[in-house]
This record gives structure tokens, C-alpha cells and sequence, in this order.
């Protein structure tokens, strides 16, 4: 099957989709629609239960693919689901240096994420840069980076700022969940862009201001839904439209995701 049949949705949550509409795997299995699940470990009190729970994600995805949806994952501690500290067993560095390691040989996983800030608080800022200096042990390993919703800006710009300081190359670093005022900070700064459609995200309007006044945005932006348990076709939707010019669909809905992970050749 030729490149162009697929698409990928750089960001979304296997494991929510299942709990909320799991019709949508043999949807995304007919419609060629290849996901990348990224870790949100909610309600885990301990690192023990994170690599649990990052453990379940790895066998889920295994078995997605034995059924028929090509899908990956990559794996982290997303802002939101930070363990209290009682529930740290090792320094967060060295928990997350052996998870790294742990899934290293993993075909289906493709490096950290979602990993970034949430508020910008202390802790969440402590956490961030103990996935990045653990990263030192995964240099292979592309690295998925959250904003919020609120007060994007603020905590976006602080989010970059530790990227910047970080060993990394900036090649390796997706922002994610940026929009046509944010793009600009994280373009400029080398890092590619990922922008998510969905009615409570971005629209294809959206998409289009970025493509328009940033040219560079079509060789590293890469859309995604970030779809739980609601899912959202709007991505779907946008690639597949008449009114969209499909030599951009392919790059934004398929190439340019496909090159930053690594896994042109897979399809």
C-alpha cells in the first residue's frame, strides 16, 4: 500500500478512545488512519504505577497492531499526572532514566511524551527537566511536549525556555497543541509544530493562517486531534476535504509526522 493511502494523527490516547468509543479502532483501521498514542497516566499515586500503566500501553498497542490498526506510542509523565511526592520511590530522574531504557527495544514505541508543563509550578518544572536529562540515555528517541490551554503563553514561553537549555536537539522536539499566535515561538526556535483540530482546538481556518504566514510551518507542522475518550474526526475531516490542497494534506496529515518519527519507511 503506497504512502498516500494513510494518514497518521500524531497525537492522540488508545487508551481512552477504547473506554469511550472503542467502535473507533476498526473506523481508523478502514479509513487507513494511523495513530500515535501518547501517555496520560491519570490517577496513578506512584512511579510504580506509572510504569504499570506505561506497560499496559505497550501490550495495548501490540495488540492494536496484531489486529489491524498500525499505531505506536510514546511514553512520559504528562503534567497533569505527576505522582505525589510520597509516591516516589527513586528520584524522578533515575525512575525515568530506567523507564526510558526498559522501553528502548520497544518496535512500536518512538520516543517521550507527553511530557512539558501544565501551570508552570515548580513541581511540573522539576519533573520536565528530569525527562530531559534522562533523555541523555535515549538519544534515539523524538520527544513530545504539551502546552496548556491556559495562560498558553506564559507557560509556552517557559516550557521553550527549558527546551532550549536542555542537551537536545532541537530536531527531536515537537511542541504540540499550538495555534496561529504560538506556532511562531516554537518555528523559530527549531522545533516542530504540532497543532491539534478539533471544535474545542484549532479549525481548518486555523490551520490555514499557519500554512499562510509560515512558510517554513509546511516542512514541520503536524496536525493531530488529541482525541480520549471523545473522538474527533476533524483531522479526518480537513485532509480529506475538496477545499484543501492535498499536496499540503499529504505533508501535514502524513509526511512531515511520518519523517519526525522516523517511520517513513513503515508505510
Amino acid at each position: 500500500m503506497g504512502n498516500n493511502d494513510y494518514r497518521i494523527d500524531s497525537h492522540v490516547h488508545l487508551d481512552r478512545i477504547l473506554e469511550g468509543d472503542p467502535a473507533r479502532v476498526d473506523w481508523m483501521i478502514e479509513r487507513n488512519l494511523a495513530p500515535i498514542s501518547w501517555a496520560f497516566s491519570e490517577g496513578r499515586d506512584s512511579f510504580q504505577a506509572v510504569r504499570s500503566y506505561l506497560e499496559e500501553q505497550k501490550e495495548l498497542v501490540r495488540r492494536l497492531n496484531l489486529r489491524g490498526l498500525r499505531c505506536y506510542h510514546v511514553v512520559g509523565i504528562h503534567p497533569r499526572c505527576i505522582p505525589p511526592e510520597a509516591g516516589w520511590d527513586l528520584p524522578p530522574e533515575v525512575f525515568l532514566t530506567d523507564l526510558f531504557l526498559r522501553f528502548r527495544e520497544d518496535p512500536y514505541c518512538l520516543g517521550v511524551g507527553e511530557i512539558g508543563l501544565e501551570t508552570g509550578s515548580d513541581l511540573e518544572i522539576a519533573v520536565f527537566k528530569a525527562h530531559l536529562k534522562a533523555l541523555n540515555s535515549y538519544r534515539e528517541g523524538c520527544v513530545c511536549v504539551h502546552t496548556p490551554r491556559e495562560d498558553k503563553v506564559r507557560v509556552m514561553l517557559k516550557a521553550l525556555d527549558i527546551l532550549e537549555q536542555a542537551d537536545l536537539d532541537p530536531n527531536r522536539i515537537v511542541v504540540d497543541h499550538l495555534t496561529p499566535e504560538t506556532v511562531g515561538s516554537a518555528l523559530e526556535r527549531g522545533f516542530w509544530a504540532g497543532v491539534t483540530m478539533s471544535p474545542i482546538k484549532c479549525g481548518p481556518e486555523d490551520v490555514l493562517a499557519i500554512l499562510d504566514r509560515f512558510p517554513k510551518a509546511r516542512e514541520r507542522v503536524m496536525l493531530n486531534t488529541d482525541s480520549n475518550h471523545d473522538f474527533y474526526e476533524d483531522l479526518f475531516r480537513f485532509v480529506h476535504s475538496r477545499s484543501t490542497r492535498q499536496d499540503w494534506a499529504y505533508r501535514i496529515g502524513f509526511e512531515n509526522t511520518a519523517r519526525f518519527f522516523g517511520i517513513l519507511d513503515r508505510f
